[in-house]
C-alpha cells in the first residue's frame, strides 16, 4: 500500500475529487443511456467502466475509504475549485482557439468572467466555514 505517501489532507482531497469524478461519470452513463446500443454509446459505457476501475485502483493502492458520504464542505469546495479553473477558459483571449475573437469581446465578456471568479472564490470560502461532517 502507498497510503504513507499521502498526508491526511491530501488523502481527503484525493478521495473527495475521485468521489465527485465517479458521480459525474455515472451521470454521463445515465445521460447516454439512449445511445447504449450505438457504437458511441457502447464506447462511452466502456470508458466510464475503465474510469471507475482506475478510481477503484487508486482507492485500493492508497487505502482510501469512501464508506462515508463526502461532507458538504468538501463537496462544495471541490466544485468551486474545478469551476474556477474552467471559468478562466471563458475569457475572450482564450476563445481564439474556437475562432476569430471580436476586438470588443474582452471588454464585454471578461467583466462577467471576473464576477464569476469572484463568486466562485466566495463559494469556496463559504464552504470552508461549513462543519467537517457528513451531509
Amino acid at each position: 500500500m502507498n497510503q504513507h505517501l499521502l498526508g491526511t489532507n491530501q488523502r481527503r482531497r484525493l478521495a473527495t475529487h475521485l468521489g465527485l469524478l465517479r458521480e459525474d461519470v455515472e451521470k454521463v452513463l445515465r445521460w447516454s443511456s439512449g445511445e447504449a446500443v450505438s457504437p458511441v454509446g457502447q464506447r462511452i459505457a466502456q470508458l466510464v467502466g475503465h474510469i471507475n476501475q482506475e478510481i477503484a485502483e487508486v482507492h485500493r493502492d492508497f487505502d482510501l475509504t469512501d464508506s462515508e458520504p463526502t461532507p458538504l464542505r468538501r463537496r462544495v469546495g471541490a466544485i468551486a475549485e474545478v469551476w474556477l479553473a474552467r471559468v478562466e477558459d471563458l475569457r475572450a483571449r482564450r476563445l481564439v482557439s474556437h475562432g476569430t475573437v471580436h476586438p470588443d469581446l474582452a471588454a464585454r465578456l471578461d467583466p462577467h468572467v471576473d464576477r464569476l471568479e469572484a463568486l466562485l472564490h466566495e463559494l469556496a470560502q463559504a464552504a470552508a466555514t461549513l462543519p467537517e461532517s457528513t451531509p
